[in-house]
């Protein structure tokens, strides 16, 4: 993906979206502008069990990259099944806020994304602590740690982002963040 490619862009006051091209990416205009003047958001992310990364640019100004989420859907999915659904996008700006805030040397690594109602139900007999309800069955949540980044650090950048769910898993080294109600636990 070249969505950098973007930097400095001048766009139509009439700019509207775009249908997606397959033959490469295409930006979703999602307010009309005429100059980008925001930083581009970055995203820095590896799956622990796939080994899939993305390390591109999510959003620039205005523009959101439809490709962009798409890969991130997949490098999100249920890998037991091979399943994608679309990730909850206010949950990638959350991981955007995180990482802006820890910086991009390390990537954030996914330990759990989206999850199936089986998979989910498949974990929950195994680990009496996995919700029947969890938002990640929803696409609404992720577990995640970062290397170098201890894992309290993490804990409180994401409770001051105060965008949803923060579970302190300390003795495994992750948290959780979802975009449900605002509330926090530890495990």
């Amino acid at each position: 993906m070249t969505a950098g490619a973007v930097a400095g862009v001048s766009l139509p006051g009439s700019a509207i979206a775009a249908a997606a091209d397959p033959a490469g990416w295409r930006p979703k205009v999602v307010a009309s502008s005429t100059q980008i003047t925001e930083k581009p958001q970055h995203l820095f992310i590896k799956n622990q069990r796939t080994g899939d990364v993305f390390n591109d640019v999510v959003k620039h100004g205005s523009l959101i990259f439809d490709d962009a989420y798409a890969e991130l859907d997949h490098l999100m999915r249920d890998w037991r099944r091979d399943e994608v659904i679309p990730m909850d996008r206010a949950l990638i700006d959350l991981l955007l806020a995180v990482q802006d805030d820890i910086g991009h040397a390390e990537p954030i690594t996914l330990i759990s994304g989206y999850r199936s109602k089986s998979t989910n139900d498949m974990l929950r007999r195994r680990i009496r602590k996995v919700a029947k309800n969890s938002y990640h069955i929803k696409g609404m949540a992720i577990d995640l740690r970062v290397e170098g980044v201890r894992t309290s650090t993490l804990n409180k950048i994401a409770l001051s982002k105060k965008s949803g769910g923060v579970g302190y898993y300390r003795s495994q080294g992750f948290i959780h963040l979802d975009t449900g109600p605002i509330r926090q636990w530890r495990a």
